[in-house]
């Protein structure tokens, strides 16, 4: 869906497909982490700004409005079972293990594309030869790993190391 100028209706959008995609409606996100994040996005402010410029962002939205957007959706507290689950349905071209076509078939290759060419920072070449499937990382110390027979694996251990990936989900 595309933004309406209504962060409350976007956010909500967010965290009802994390729900789908996740096949757990008890997700929230963590107020306290969202709340530190406000005053540290300089640079991704900097880089909505930019998209804005180069109309990937359309010149009437306000981008703090995405950003809080984008900050309250990457504290939605997920555990490793709801990241394994997200990945299954991505390996299975958008359809969960009930059955239920969650997204696209377009859609879920995008993603794992993306996860493949980007999902772990600078160290997304290293990780696609080593490695060999998409993965996508997140500063919170999890790890999401995603083959199209079906097959996802998850990790999560805190403690980053200097590329931004889980020291221990990377080693491991």
């Amino acid at each position: 869906k595309k933004f309406n100028g209504n962060k409350d209706e976007a956010f909500k959008a967010v965290i009802d497909m994390t729900k789908k995609l996740t096949d757990n409606n008890n997700l929230e996100y963590n107020v306290e982490i969202y709340e530190s994040s406000k005053d540290t996005g300089y640079t991704n402010l900097a880089i909505m700004y930019t998209m804005q410029k180069n109309r990937v962002i359309p010149g009437i939205v306000d981008v703090k409005d995405v950003l809080e957007i984008y900050n309250k959706a990457c504290t939605i507290m997920i555990d490793t079972r709801d990241l394994a689950y997200m990945g299954s349905v991505l390996a299975r071209d958008g359809v969960n293990l009930k059955g239920e076509k969650i997204l696209s078939k377009k859609n879920s290759r995008i993603l794992r594309t993306l996860m493949a060419i980007c999902g772990t920072y600078d160290y997304s070449g290293d990780f696609a030869v080593d490695i060999g499937i998409p993965a996508k990382s997140g500063v919170g110390g999890g790890i999401l790993a995603t083959i199209k027979n079906g097959m996802s694996i998850a990790t999560y251990c805190p403690g980053l190391d200097s590329k931004g990936n889980s020291l221990v989900g990377i080693k491991y």
